[in-house]
């Protein structure tokens, strides 16, 4: 594939997408059912690791709670099923029921529910309830509304929604399917008027960029704050010994048939022994992967929930191994949720932060770590060799 062929405009997001004021979210509870699935209710910590066979409703889980944020959020990826959720928003919690059913292939809302625990107050305060035939919020009654938009979506510009509606923006899903991976590292080519106010339109502070090109997002990096670029390229060349360094520049596109959109952002690597620089697109996927990672948590704010699903896949060793370490030391703020299935990771990361998933027919249920931690404690075998000799992997509690 040419360069031209993956160089595309690129604009820069408005000072209003970043600008926001910080929304600290957090999942408390979460449970999930439709006409095929239901899951039990999993209790979230700050760090989740889940594990289970395959075919255990794993990929599944994380999928229902993204598509849950888009779907309240932008009004897209609506689904069918029933959900409850408990979150908290900075020191305020809240609890929301949602319910829809198919007809022609659109969402339909049944029944919608959000409440607000105020502390000290025996009953949630509902700010809104829905129904088939009513539509409250905060008791009054509202004209009759989209039924295949969520509540939240609708009312967004409420005061008391609007907090709601950007806390479930800030559910991200890292996945690395080919075409995915292949967006992330197309090389971004944007005007000049863009590179030259770029830094004047973006906050200087993390930004909410995962859906960045990789080139670009390492380029807010090092230009915002080089000190933490040049982390993230220690961090990166520890994990690969062979690479000596890598940069991100701004290059005035020389291809006549581009020169109109300005500049490309470019990301190159030194390998040792090697003279000529390595392009992005020309590293191997696992590394790809590793930066792709290393730059999401960099950069997403503080308090969002950033969601892996079997991240190591065709990964080696030292690919996998930075992960724990790396999330402990720049993720110390966000909500981490982790699907795998590799011995390293399972060992690395507490018994008390697992979730493990077992499958029974339509049902799954949804261990928590903590209630095995004093049991594997008592053995001397590694935690991955206790879970996968433990029948609940498998067959599920009886």
């Amino acid at each position: 594939m040419t360069m031209a062929e993956w160089n595309f405009k690129f604009r820069i997001p408005s000072t209003s997408r970043f600008q926001t004021t910080v929304i600290h979210m957090r999942i408390i509870s979460y449970k999930y059912s439709d006409s095929t699935w239901a899951y039990s209710q999993a209790n979230l910590k700050r760090i989740n690791l889940i594990v289970g066979s395959t075919g255990s409703g794993k990929t599944k889980f994380l999928n229902t709670i993204f598509n849950l944020g888009r779907f309240i959020r932008q009004n897209t990826e609506g689904k069918f099923g029933k959900w409850n959720i408990k979150f908290a928003l900075g020191k305020k919690e809240y609890e929301y029921d949602f319910e829809a059913s198919e007809t022609d292939s659109l969402p339909v809302i049944r029944f919608e529910r959000l409440a607000l625990n105020e502390g000290g107050k025996s009953k949630p305060k509902e700010l809104v309830l829905r129904t088939p035939d009513s539509f409250l919020l905060n008791g009054q009654e509202l004209p009759k509304l989209s039924q295949s938009a969520s509540a939240i979506f609708l009312l967004k510009d409420e005061p008391v929604i609007k907090p709601v509606s950007e806390g479930f923006g800030r559910i991200i899903r890292r996945s690395f399917f080919s075409s995915v991976l292949d967006k992330a590292i197309a090389l971004p080519v944007i005007s000049s008027a863009n590179l030259k106010n770029v830094f004047n339109e973006v906050s200087r502070s993390k930004v909410y960029a995962v859906e960045l090109p990789l080139a670009l997002q390492l380029f807010m990096i090092k230009e915002n704050t080089p000190s933490l670029f040049k982390e993230l390229v220690d961090q990166f060349c520890s994990v690969f010994p062979h690479i000596r360094s890598l940069d991100v520049t701004s290059k005035l596109d020389a291809n006549p048939a581009l020169s109109a959109h300005g500049y490309s952002i470019v990301v190159e690597f030194k390998e040792r022994g090697v003279k000529q620089p390595i392009p992005l697109i020309d590293i191997s996927s696992g590394m790809q992967k590793v930066l792709l990672i290393m730059a999401d948590i960099l950069l997403i704010p503080d308090e969002t929930i950033y969601m892996i699903d079997e991240y190591e896949n065709s990964l080696g060793i030292n690919a996998i191994n930075f992960l724990p370490g790396f999330i402990s030391e720049y993720a110390k703020k966000s909500q981490i949720l982790i699907t795998t299935h590799h011995p390293y990771l399972i060992n690395k990361i507490p018994v008390k932060n697992w979730m493990v998933f077992s499958r029974s027919g339509a049902k799954v249920t949804i261990k928590d770590g903590a209630e095995l931690e004093t049991k594997y404690k008592s053995s001397k075998q590694e935690a991955f060799v206790q879970l996968i000799n433990d029948p609940l992997y498998y067959e599920g509690p009886k």
